[in-house]
This record gives structure tokens, C-alpha cells and sequence, in this order.
């Protein structure tokens, strides 16, 4: 089934495509505009460096090339300056936050939630430090803590898209408790209405019809995505399937409607109702199939494909049955 086989894959890119690795410096997936953030950044840093070298003890300075250093993935060196700042400042909420950041990059999200939780102990309503712990709980795939932090930035700042997008992800990923995908839907469209221009909403959206099988949904949010200019190596593997899926629908209502034509047309053509069965089958729409291929056997007394037809028929009350005692 193409909902488990996308399972595996989706879960794991839609909290990557939350992070914060999707903005910054990752957010640009050219070469030749990777290259030109990158010579900014470098150029950063030596303004901030001369800077310090005139006055060390800048804390504004020490921070803008921490920050540098972190964009352009020194994270060594990033530390080194934010842990500076922080003997010089230990009461601030921000720095605090920026090294929970350079921790999250640099993947020890336990020193990072340490850092975060650090900046909320001093600023209560910090939303961003609640954010923050929000994806790196789910980067660390605990989206029940996540949603928790999350739900405490967002009765901070309601329309805060950022963490409604992130809350969506962590819906998302919880996807089998009940109505958490309609959850995670619900809040892409409130980042959507917020944001109209944000991207990768849409192709949050998309991913999360595309779970529900809701086909026609999912390409028009992935369009939409791709109208607005989103770049990235997912969207169109995703948008191909999507595309695929229509057109195989479309192809198996063709040839629904050709049989039932031809059985309007002629009630005692058993080929029709055969072949209609086993598309109902090949659909899982169960009950449709077992009635074609009962109407078959009722009408075929000596065809080719009659012992088919009443094993088939067996198999798929089975599976009526199973389905009923699953309700």
C-alpha cells in the first residue's frame, strides 16, 4: 500500500523539512547561490573579528560572529564566542538561545534543550526559546514533548507560523492517534493564512493529503509549492507520484464505465461483470467485487474462468467479513 511505503519516507523529511535547517543557509540548493551566502558570511566574520580585535569584551560583536560562525557550520568556534558572551552576560535570555542553537546544528540536542530550557527559566515568555525545544524534541523523534513546547509558544503568539509549522510536523508524525493528520492540516492552513508565500507549507499540506490518499489535494498544494518557487529534491519525486496515482485513477473509472456500459447495454454479459469484478477487487472495494463475480457465477454455468471466479469470490467475502469485525 502506497500509505505504508510513504510512511517510512515522509515521517522522516517532514520534521527535516521543518527545521531550521530548511531557512538559513540551507534554504539556497544551487551551487552558485550556496557559494555567494557563504563568501558573505566569511566577510562577516572578518568585520566582526577586526571589530573584537579593538574591543574583545563586545558582547554585540562576539554574538554577530558566533551567529556567523554558526550559519557557516564553525560550531567550535561559534561555541567559543557564545560561551564568551555568556560570562560576560549570564542573565540573558537570547544567549542562551543562540547556544542552544549552535548545539541543535551541531546535533547534541541534549546540551541544546539544556541551553533553551536555561533561556525560558530567565524569560518565561520566550517564544522562540519554546519553539525551539519543539523541533529539537522532535529532531529527536519525541513529538509528544515537542507538541508540548510548541502548545506553549503558541498560546504565547497565536499566529506565530513558525510554530504552527512545527506543531503540524509533530501532528504529523504522530500520525496514528486520531485526527492528528487533520491536525497537522489544520495547522498548515493557519500558516498559509498567516503566510501566504510560505512554501514549504504547501508542500507540507500536500504530504499529508497525499497520507490520506486525498490525490487531487496533494497536487495542488505541490503545485502551488512549485509556483511559488520552492526548491527541493522531495517535492517533485513526490509530485510524480501524485501525478501517477490520478492518472491511474483515471485510466480505472475509464474502464469501470466501459463495463458498466456494456452491462447496461447487454445485463447478461458475464465477461463484463468479470471483468468489472476483479477491477472492484484490485480497488479494495470489496463488496462491489463480490457482487460482480456472484452475478458472473449466476449467469456462467461452464465458462473458462467460472472456478476463478468462486474461489475469488470466497477469498473476498473473507474479506468482507474481516472488515465488518473490524468496525
Amino acid at each position: 500500500m502506497i500509505k505504508f511505503y510513504l510512511f517510512t519516507i515522509l515521517t522522516a523529511l517532514l520534521f527535516y523539512a521543518c527545521s531550521y535547517k530548511n531557512s538559513e543557509l540551507y534554504d539556497n540548493n544551487t551551487k552558485s547561490r550556496f557559494q555567494i551566502r557563504y563568501d558573505s558570511l566569511h566577510q562577516e566574520i572578518k568585520l566582526y573579528s577586526d571589530q573584537l580585535i579593538k574591543s574583545p569584551k563586545n558582547i554585540d560583536f562576539l554574538v554577530k560572529r558566533a551567529i556567523a560562525y554558526r550559519r557557516s557550520e564553525f560550531f567550535f568556534k561559534a561555541l567559543q564566542d557564545i560561551n564568551k558572551a555568556i560570562e560576560l552576560r549570564p542573565d540573558s535570555a537570547a544567549l542562551y538561545n543562540e547556544r542552544g542553537l549552535i548545539n541543535f546544528f551541531s546535533e547534541n540536542y541534549d546540551d541544546a534543550i539544556c541551553d533553551y530550557k536555561k533561556a525560558i527559566k530567565i524569560d518565561s515568555n520566550f517564544v522562540n526559546a519554546y519553539i525551539n525545544l519543539g523541533v529539537t524534541y522532535g529532531s529527536k523523534r519525541n513529538f509528544n514533548s515537542g507538541l508540548y513546547f510548541l502548545n506553549k509558544a503558541i498560546e504565547l503568539d497565536s499566529n506565530n507560523y513558525e510554530a504552527l509549522e512545527h506543531r503540524g510536523c509533530c501532528y504529523y508524525n504522530l500520525f496514528n492517534i486520531d485526527n492528528h493528520i487533520q491536525k497537522a492540516i489544520n495547522d498548515y492552513k493557519k500558516v498559509i493564512e498567516i503566510k501566504p508565500d510560505y512554501a514549504i507549507a504547501y508542500f507540507h499540506l500536500g504530504s499529508a493529503y497525499l497520507f490520506n490518499y486525498h490525490y487531487h489535494e496533494a497536487l495542488s498544494y505541490y503545485d502551488k509549492a512549485i509556483e511559488l518557487g520552492l526548491v527541493h529534491e522531495d517535492l517533485k519525486y513526490y509530485h510524480d507520484i501524485v501525478s501517477n496515482e490520478i492518472n491511474k485513477d483515471r485510466i480505472y473509472h475509464e474502464k469501470i464505465d466501459q463495463y458498466t456500459n456494456t452491462i447496461n447495454s447487454d445485463t447478461n454479459n458475464i465477461d463484463a461483470y468479470y471483468e468489472r469484478g476483479m477491477l472492484y477487487f484490485k480497488n479494495s472495494d470489496f463488496q462491489k467485487a463480490y457482487d460482480d463475480l456472484m452475478k458472473y457465477i449466476e449467469l456462467n454455468n461452464n465458462g473458462d474462468k467460472l472456478k476463478e471466479a468462486e474461489k475469488m469470490s470466497r477469498y473476498i467475502k473473507c474479506l468482507i467479513e474481516e472488515e465488518n469485525n473490524t468496525k
